[in-house]
């Protein structure tokens, strides 16, 4: 077998092919005269890993990412491909842009990726540093872009090259040389990014980026490598790149952990964390954040900026294991999102090498894990929960309730972070585009839901809270700007009760006179902070107003002088109360889901309370009246939109003027800066909107068993959807007969025969069973019944980790845009326990985070839900028993709807056509 190898040959400054006898002659001399002979090395990227890589770096356009993740439905080779979703008004480029190896641009460098898009135009381009040469206007070296191929296959996958670099860039050169004068100096020029132009016009481009490969790499000589870190630095707006990694601070920062708190110069620290998308670090903290996450280990820039600041980072180590005293600014370590069993042990080692590196070797470390907690919780120091309620069948309550369960699981006394959803998910926003109906006017989550989460995760013993965030918070639309203001809000609601937050301790929930009304209490020693929620079954979908809205509640305390108030960022109410036997009475009026009551007789709470209210109490009241002025003009447009009015509508049309009439007088007395009547008054506007809004959404879900079952009433601000495709399905109601094999469970032999699989999860703690069952649903053939028990039934698990067990149907082959409708029974006769979830039906399509859950039922029950299939290829359904119990289903069915065409006159009904028993 003959042997051909590449040696880079610095002599010739290209690629030399070499056979076996001339590979040893060449070794021999090139050891002979001392040369480093590089070897060329390809570089090849599937794009498989969990979180996106390209960033959106610059553009002419305006555009910005509504949509990025890796995308396993779509995908050229592998199992995955990075999905950007773009939105841009007129103008030229929006560069993607992906860090690579760096490579010395050389007649056998090539770069290719595989491209689809629905648009043509998008263009394939890589960067390239000219280190010999600085550019005049930033000081660092000098850059050009080398130009590939050119996108022009709508719709397929296509592959972009970059070819024959080194004649491109010589051409740039001469053109370069024109304007800088013939001193210009190409030598050793490297490529650093690949760009790719997704600029496909005006409105809304989708672009699946796959296998990029990079060939004829050879890594540059020493000058290159510290030009290349000039380059980095010139675009972190770095003017000395010599010092980036020697500079460190001259105080380093004492950070530990006592027991579950987490303590700073030996102060309890609660983080208050964002993630990063590209925003400036002094405008993050503007926020009144404290901590950043970044999703790669921080730069030089970033660390130094965040030391300028006083402002922490969450980060990925370096890949290079080198950390030093610039890295001090730290707080903590991130190994990792979705942590599962798979990554159990190359997470474990790199914990140890951490410990081993690390000259602060308590810097704690924190991961997203969703298996093996316990196994995680040996080597983490704060297990990061994350769950996305908002739009889904989980309801706010069981998230609270999956918090404080989630963490037995680990080992005990592990503390948790949990995530705090600011957006849709990325679930919902694919239904909602996958539909071909017109884009709604805004995808945005309501303020107060957001806000309902952080102290559901408060209340259920978050020790710090990161607010997951997809896009850049710095863009001017409205969503953006809204999200801004909530933060901004929330996080001086959230350093007003610090005290408690950051060193108080949970106690029990207190016994409430409601029963939609949840309170938690956080303990130090001599204070206590009630945390006052409303809850229902409906919040994660829209917030409605207050239903109780006055409370006396009997709050256990021992204080015996105590001063006790209703925290507000616009002020401190004081509160009437009387001891009485088991605590202290209070008494006050709600207009808000959560209410924080203290109780103190500490002069530093109070001095804290009294500092922070009059420090923000102008600014909080700014931001509740801005925040209420857009809901009101979101509330009407979105209205108007839907246009799906019945004529109850009379009540909310009434709502709607007393809100414009509140939000008048809270201008007005902001103008006169009486800030606790303005804040009075903006609240009053945005409990009337939340009226209208659970109004509204109430009309849309009417003809559904549960919410969950169309992706279009997963909110308000998307009912327009919901309208225009019932109006669309008026219009062509034909669905096709049911397409899903051995749903009615009659017979094991074609359960078998046509592909249904049972997977189970038992384990030592638990035991289960799948069985046909004559106790059906119409009293003919029979049921499919799943069971779980606790293999010790007088220990039962208090919470399971995973599923125990899941049916999974045969696939059934779905095009892209056909709407699915999926229907069936279920019985479950007694809750199921251990484990919020309950019976959980998901699809392939949604999965999990859009399957609806049961937990008990009332003799048997339908279930209805709809789904849009976003591409050709294969649909199934999972029954999933995540608790212990017993759960029976029968006679399920799936029926496709060819794609929706914009068809039907706009008087025609808009209301879903009945489906099941609403339909008898």
């Amino acid at each position: 077998m003959s042997v051909t190898t590449l040696l880079y040959d610095p002599l010739t400054n290209r690629l030399a092919r070499l056979g076996p006898s001339l590979l040893a002659a060449g070794l021999a001399v090139g050891l002979a005269v001392g040369l480093t002979v590089p070897v060329w090395a390809d570089h090849r990227d599937s794009f498989e890993s969990a979180q996106p890589t390209w960033r959106l770096a610059e553009s002419d356009c305006e555009a910005r990412i509504v949509l990025q993740r890796r995308d396993f439905q779509v995908y050229r080779g592998g199992a995955a491909s990075e999905h950007v979703s773009l939105v841009a008004n007129q103008g030229t480029y929006a560069f993607l842009i992906l860090p690579i190896p760096q490579g010395r641009v050389l007649a056998e460098w090539t770069a290719a990726l595989w491209v689809k898009a629905d648009r043509t135009g998008p263009q394939l381009l890589a960067r390239v540093v000219l280190p010999r040469t600085r550019d005049p206007q930033t000081g660092g070296p000098m850059t050009v872009l080398l130009r590939g191929d050119v996108y022009d296959r709508s719709g397929l996958w296509q592959q972009l090259t970059i070819r024959q670099a080194d004649l491109n860039l010589e051409r740039q050169v001469r053109v370069l040389r024109s304007q800088f004068g013939p001193d210009l100096d190409a030598r050793e020029a490297y490529a650093d990014l690949l760009v790719v132009n997704a600029y496909g016009g005006l409105g809304v481009t989708n672009v699946w980026l796959d296998d990029l490969e990079l060939l004829g790499q050879i890594a540059p000589t020493r000058l290159a490598s510290r030009s290349a870190e000039a380059a980095r630095q010139q675009d972190d707006g770095l003017t000395s790149p010599d010092d980036a990694w020697s500079w460190a601070p001259a105080h380093r920062e004492n950070v530990r952990l006592n027991g579950s708190l987490l303590l700073v110069e030996d102060r309890p620290f609660f983080p208050r964390v964002i993630e990063h998308n590209g925003e400036s670090l002094e405008w993050l903290q503007s926020l009144g954040f404290n901590a950043v996450r970044l999703s790669a280990a921080p730069t030089g820039v970033q660390l130094r900026e965040a030391a300028r600041l006083g402002l922490w980072l969450i980060a990925p180590p370096p890949n290079d294991g080198r950390i030093t005293a610039a890295h001090d600014r730290v707080l903590a370590w991130d190994l990792g999102f979705d942590l599962q069993d798979a990554r159990l042990e190359s997470t474990r080692q790199r914990a140890a090498q951490l410990r081993r590196t690390d000259p602060r070797t308590d810097r704690p470390l924190i991961g997203e894990a969703v298996e093996r907690l316990w196994n995680y919780s040996r080597f983490l120091n704060f297990l990061v929960l994350h769950r996305a309620p908002l739009g889904t069948a989980c309801t706010l309550p069981e998230y609270g309730e999956w918090l404080r369960t989630r963490p037995s699981l680990a080992r005990a006394g592990t503390p948790f972070w949990a995530t705090i959803q600011t957006e849709a998910s990325l679930e919902l926003v694919d239904q909602w585009s996958a539909s071909g109906l017109s884009p709604p006017p805004s995808i945005g989550v309501e303020p107060a839901q957001i806000r309902l989460l952080t102290f559901q995760a408060i209340t259920s013993g978050a020790r710090g809270l990161i607010f997951r965030s997809r896009t850049p918070l710095d863009q001017p639309d409205d969503e953006a700007q809204t999200r801004v203001r909530l933060l901004k809000r929330l996080n001086i609601e959230l350093s007003l009760v610090e005290p408690w937050v950051a060193g108080g301790m949970r106690g029990d929930d207190v016994q409430s006179p409601a029963a939609e009304v949840r309170i938690g209490v956080l303990q130090t020693e001599r204070s206590q902070l009630f945390l006052v929620l409303e809850q229902s079954d409906t919040q994660q979908y829209t917030v409605g107003r207050v239903k109780t809205t006055s409370l006396s509640l009997v709050l256990p305390s021992a204080a015996t002088a105590p001063q006790v108030y209703c925290l507000t960022p616009a002020g401190l109410q004081t509160l009437p109360h009387r001891r009485v036997p088991g605590g202290i009475r209070v008494s006050f009026e709600r207009y808000d889901p959560v209410c924080l009551v203290a109780i103190t007789q500490d002069p530093l709470v109070l001095n804290h309370l009294v500092r922070t209210w009059a420090d923000n109490r102008v600014t909080a009241a700014k931001l509740q009246a801005e925040l209420a002025a857009v809901q009101l003009q979101s509330v009407q447009t979105l209205r108007d939109l839907s246009a799906g009015r019945t004529p109850g509508d009379s009540a909310a049309d009434q709502w709607l003027a007393q809100a414009q009439d509140y939000l008048r007088q809270s201008q007005v007395l902001l103008g006169g800066s009486d800030y606790p009547a303005a804040q009075t008054f903006a609240e009053r506007t945005l409990d009337r909107l939340a009226q209208v809004r659970q109004h509204d959404w109430d009309q849309a879900i009417r003809d559904f068993p549960t919410p969950a079952a169309s992706p279009f009433c997963a909110g308000f601000p998307v009912l327009s959807l919901h309208w225009e495709l019932a109006r669309r399905l008026q219009a062509a109601p034909n669905w096709s007969p049911n397409a899903l094999a051995a749903g009615d469970f009659d017979n094991l032999d074609h359960l078998r025969a046509t592909g249904w699989q049972n997977r189970s999860r038992a384990d030592a703690a638990a035991r289960t069973r799948v069985e046909l069952s004559p106790a059906s649903f119409d009293g003919r053939g029979t049921c499919l019944r799943m069971q779980a028990a606790a293999a010790d039934p007088n220990s039962p698990p208090a919470a399971i980790e995973a599923p125990l067990l899941e049916i999974v149907s045969p696939p059934i082959a779905v095009r892209r845009g056909q709407l699915v409708q999926v229907r069936g029974w279920v019985r479950i006769p007694e809750p199921l326990t251990a484990s919020p979830d309950g019976l959980t039906i998901y699809d392939s399509v949604g999965g999990p985070m859009l399957g609806q859950r049961f937990g008990l039922t009332d003799g048997w029950r339908e279930f209805v839900f709809f789904r849009t299939a976003p591409t050709d290829g294969n649909f199934a359904l999972t029954f999933a028993l995540t608790g212990l119990g017993e759960a029976s289903l029968d006679n399920v069915a799936v029926s496709l709807h060819d794609p929706i065409s914009p068809q039907g006159r706009p008087d025609e009904a808009r209301r879903l056509p009945p489906t099941g028993e609403h339909a008898r």
